[in-house]
């Protein structure tokens, strides 16, 4: 009773905690950051007042090789991702969405807020205009450091997995090469970034799985929290590790069980694990809690929300008029290119071209074969290929309840994909033949070697310099922000103005975290202006300025994607 006390009381604190945001009118700021408070104070008194079972599986231990090989996919990873980081993404591109980023950002720094949908990205992208300024590039550095750090936590969760250092280091550096995901460690994004805290999650839950201790399981149960306020495809991939979680202490199984082990989940085992579950799943919602009290004032929650706009407003509303074996084909047929962006290629354009999936070929049919290995190999062992499960659950739901195909909605099980690719290698690294031994682990390294040279070359060589993939982010605000950006660097004698009405507004894509808006005058025409000024004008009203006598042009810019949008840079003395 004592300890079900301690385990709730969390939540008991994170309720009066919210309470006392609301009645004292503080923003969800503070909130968020004394609930994190609350969660370090009760993990450690876990640690303090819990010691693991006597079950627990023995502590880890990498070799000398195991830590040099380590270091050396570090090295890889890093040097990858931020090797020309200056050329891609362009400092005068937005990737998708990236202005959104910086807008919520500059909002946290300047009004002390915090966006409860997104607050790890907001808070990402905070740290980078702190610390670096108010540029793209600036921007995006906290989601390189935080994509770099990926690659360790994975290391760990496949290590943990199938508990050997080959096998793991393997599947590491197909994730330290990934084109895709290289890519996408580039930019500042929500869609992309909590690919770390998938394997955080990962990492934490099989930590917790071989301690079995308290401790173990809060501090996993935060980690998968930790989803829950993430991206919308990402918190369905919480909820599933959350039932990896039950499944793991259904079965009982120890660490150096076998892959062929044949142990069914047993509701017994799981209620005589019930503190440990209950300590996950208690400090998991502890984390969520606060995001879904600030969300819950709009009327729905944030996964709710995107459930009706993107099933109930969009698919189901497209689909009203139709047969119902219509929709239903429809839908499979999402299903199934929604699994392809995966494997194969993508619908829509994206950080990198649409002509491939988020694996290459070599490392889809690996990841094929490792699928049907999980399946028949350990079929007796549900927790074993429960990862399959966790595949096939959300290309079936992002074709479903989505109407667009695109590969970021499938990317949240990438470290899934890679944990049983590498229980294939282990596999094939231990298997029995003696005589063949030397050949086949040679072979399995000379193979994920080619692959991870491939990604790189095909990154550095050809996503990095094309042109049509920098074309597709090109956007005008983001080219006038750089300018006005620019301009407000060179010593000024005279005041800088903007001409351009769409542009006078705190629109979503203006991009004005790149600026200092204080020192930009917004005016409608160029008859507003009186004296001396230095002006960027926009479309129509740059070509207006153009026919002034009294403006010497310095110099016109076009939009050269879609020659559509051009401005001018102007003065007069």
């Amino acid at each position: 009773m004592k300890k079900t006390f301690i385990l709730l009381s969390p939540v008991l604190l994170v309720l009066a905690n919210a309470w006392y945001v609301n009645a004292w009118n503080l923003n969800f700021r503070a909130g968020f950051f004394l609930q994190f408070g609350i969660i370090a104070l009760w993990l450690a008194l876990f640690g303090w007042l819990c010691k693991p079972v006597q079950s627990a599986a023995p502590p880890l231990k990498l070799s000398r090789a195991g830590w040099l090989g380590l270091a050396l996919v570090m090295v890889i990873a890093v040097t990858a991702r931020v090797t020309q980081l200056e050329v891609y993404p362009p400092a005068d591109v937005s990737v998708v969405e990236e202005t959104q980023t910086g807008e919520l950002s500059h909002d946290s720094i300047h009004k002390h807020l915090l966006d409860p949908d997104f607050p790890i990205i907001n808070l990402l992208g905070e740290a980078g205009l702190r610390l670096n300024g108010g540029t793209m590039l600036g921007l995006r550095w906290p989601f390189v450091i935080w994509s770099c750090l990926a690659v360790p936590v994975f290391f760990l969760a496949a290590l943990r997995f199938c508990r050997h250092e080959g096998a793991a280091l393997l599947v590491t550096l197909l994730l330290a090469t990934n084109t895709y995901v290289i890519a996408s460690g580039r930019t500042a994004m929500e869609t992309y970034a909590p690919v770390t805290t998938v394997a955080l999650s990962l990492a934490a839950l099989l930590y917790a799985r071989d301690r079995r201790s308290l401790f173990a399981f809060g501090l996993a149960g935060v980690c998968n929290g930790l989803l829950l306020i993430e991206y919308l495809s990402f918190r369905l991939t919480g909820g599933l590790i959350f039932i990896w979680m039950l499944l793991l202490l259904a079965q009982g199984l120890s660490a150096e069980a076998p892959w062929t082990c044949a142990v069914r989940p047993r509701l017994h085992a799981l209620w005589a694990a019930r503190r440990l579950a209950l300590a996950y799943a208690v400090l998991m919602c502890v984390v969520a809690l606060p995001c879904w009290i600030a969300l819950a004032n709009t009327g729905w929650l944030n996964l709710a929300e995107g459930v009706e706009r993107n099933f109930v407003n969009d698919v189901l509303a497209r689909s009203a008029a139709k047969p119902i074996g219509v929709q239903v084909a429809e839908m499979a047929g999402r299903v199934w290119e929604q699994g392809m962006t995966l494997w194969v290629k993508d619908a829509v354009p994206g950080v990198i071209t649409d002509r491939r999936g988020i694996f290459d070929w070599g490392t889809s049919a690996l990841c094929l074969a490792a699928i049907v290995f999980a399946l028949v190999r350990a079929r007796a062992n549900p927790s074993r290929w429960f990862p399959v499960l966790a595949i096939l659950a959300t290309i079936a739901l992002a074709g479903v309840m989505t109407p667009v195909v695109a590969r970021y909605r499938v990317y949240c099980v990438v470290p899934c994909c890679l944990l049983l690719m590498a229980g294939l290698i282990q596999a094939m690294l231990e298997w029995k033949p003696v005589r063949f031994a030397p050949a086949i682990k040679v072979a399995v390294a000379g193979f994920v070697l080619v692959l991870a040279g491939w990604n790189l070359w095909s990154f550095f060589s050809s996503t990095v310099y094309d042109q049509e993939l920098r074309d597709q982010h090109y956007e005008f605000c983001v080219l006038v922000a750089v300018e006005i950006q620019k301009q407000q660097a060179l010593p000024q004698t005279a005041p800088l103005y903007l001409i351009s009405p769409g542009l006078t507004e705190k629109s979503r894509g203006e991009a004005y975290f790149l600026y200092d808006r204080s020192r930009v005058r917004f005016v409608g025409s160029a008859d507003e202006i009186t004296g001396p000024a230095r002006v960027v004008a926009c479309n129509a009203s740059g070509v207006e300025l153009e026919q002034r006598a009294d403006f010497k042009i310095l110099y016109r810019r076009d939009d050269k994607p879609k020659r559509e949008d051009t401005y001018v840079v102007a003065e007069r003395d």
